[in-house]
């Protein structure tokens, strides 16, 4: 859930779970910490998760495929306060999976974080099973890194290494030893042509990922104020 007023200058968003791990008398840490840094996001940081160790792993895994791979910070929660200006900026990208945090980046690098209590869930039960998990993390980072293309490119490379390399020692067989007609040149074309073809996959996957970038809309550049 969320409270606050959006269209009123100077105001802002406070985001805030309702299972009551987050208690509200939290909220004034974020109000304090923006009141110091005058920043225009404010993340609440959990010192200890009350979460499973394989959650807490996986979402350490998570924030540090985003910090190498997006331009995600590397601690965030859905625990956080945002300025109105960049919460209008977010609410305008009306796309299937959006992953709140990636965003607020693409419009605003004033950000700041403060601590606060995570306390255990004192009823009822997530609604995310560890797949329902899984598969949203996989969903952010298929949408939102270049990770997944990347893994193509440098695959796709070095099969092509693998194959050039097992090429020449069949070819080396062949002429040292001999070898049955027509094998070399087969195995050899084989290696060839499927190293270059994950290599240009990964190639042609850079250029999806530009279109993607602009069916997102993300922005080349964002004006924070303009000066009468």
């Amino acid at each position: 859930t969320s409270c606050g007023i959006l269209h009123t200058e100077g105001m802002f968003i406070i985001t805030i779970d309702d299972d009551l791990q987050i208690r509200p008398i939290e909220i004034e840490k974020l109000i304090k910490k923006q009141s110091e840094t005058g920043a225009d996001v404010i993340y609440g940081i959990y010192p200890q998760k009350k979460h499973s160790l394989i959650r807490n792993w996986g979402s350490r895994l998570f924030e540090a495929i985003f910090k190498k791979y997006a331009q995600t910070i590397s601690k965030g929660s859905s625990f956080k306060l945002i300025k109105s200006g960049i919460a209008l900026k977010v609410a305008a990208h009306n796309i299937k999976h959006l992953y709140i945090d990636e965003i607020i980046n693409w419009y605003t690098h004033r950000i700041a974080t403060t601590e606060v209590e995570h306390y255990p869930r004192p009823y009822g039960k997530s609604g995310y099973s560890f797949f329902g998990l899984v598969f949203m993390s996989l969903n952010y980072i298929v949408n939102y890194t270049i990770l997944p293309l990347r893994l193509m490119t440098y695959l796709g490379f070095f099969s092509s290494l693998i194959s050039f390399i097992i090429g020449l020692y069949f070819i080396y067989r062949k002429i040292f030893f001999g070898a049955e007609l027509g094998f070399t040149a087969l195995i050899t074309a084989i290696f060839f042509s499927t190293g270059i073809l994950l290599f240009c996959f990964g190639i042609i996957g850079e250029y999806i990922r530009r279109l993607f970038d602009v069916t997102y809309n993300k922005p080349t550049y964002n004006i924070e104020k303009v000066l009468k």
